[in-house]
């Protein structure tokens, strides 16, 4: 996962991945340092070339160890640009709020790739 925040360059150092083939949707989460960022999408309907809205009910998290603050990304969106039967790759770019800040916060130029087998999409 990589993504530039408010124009600067950020790429995780690693990721964390979904181990819940049962569940109904795929956590997508990278970190780096004290620095993380994470978005969820349900597993069904999920296929190249679609886009899914960030909003008030599928918001992108964010928390930066230099901005103290968990932030909230409900403005923007997420597309699936490639989906192989192993691998899901998608962009993503968003605006994000805090509840105890007016900042906001622009996360653009986003990218991940995530497994994503067959099996993990029923």
């Amino acid at each position: 996962m990589k993504a530039k925040i408010d124009g600067k360059q950020w790429v995780a150092s690693h990721m964390m991945p979904d181990e819940d083939v049962h569940s109904s949707y795929i956590r997508i989460h990278g970190e780096n340092g004290g620095d993380y960022m994470n978005f969820q999408l349900w597993k069904r309907g999920v296929e190249a070339g679609k886009k899914f809205p960030f909003d008030n009910d599928h918001a992108a998290n964010l928390s930066l160890e230099e901005d103290a603050g968990f932030w909230g990304g409900t403005s923007g969106e997420i597309e699936i640009t490639k989906l192989d039967g192993k691998w899901m790759e998608g962009k993503f770019a968003y605006k994000a709020t805090s509840g105890s800040s007016t900042k906001t916060i622009e996360v653009t130029e986003g990218f991940f790739r995530v497994p994503f087998g067959l099996s993990a999409a029923q």
